[in-house]
């Protein structure tokens, strides 16, 4: 099975290596002063609106776009 003690959240990537989601929550990440998440292929919900809202409001720029695996080094 999947889910063991080591890892039981896993991420959703499409068949182009970009991250879309992960199994139970959406998927974000922080480069630098950017947040970065799939814009499309996603559930939108409260909490996915409300992180948006709050990263905006901290400054951080919104960027919608999946990530890609390749760029892991890249996330703070």
């Amino acid at each position: 099975p999947l889910e063991t003690e080591q890892a039981y959240e896993h991420l959703l990537v499409d068949g182009g290596g970009h991250v879309l989601e992960c199994s139970s929550a959406n998927f974000y990440v922080v480069v630098g002063e950017r947040l970065v998440t799939a814009g499309s292929g996603v559930l939108e919900g409260i909490t996915r609106g409300l992180v948006l809202r709050v990263a905006r409001e901290v400054g951080l720029q919104v960027e919608l776009r999946a990530p890609h695996v390749d760029e892991v080094v890249t996330w703070d």
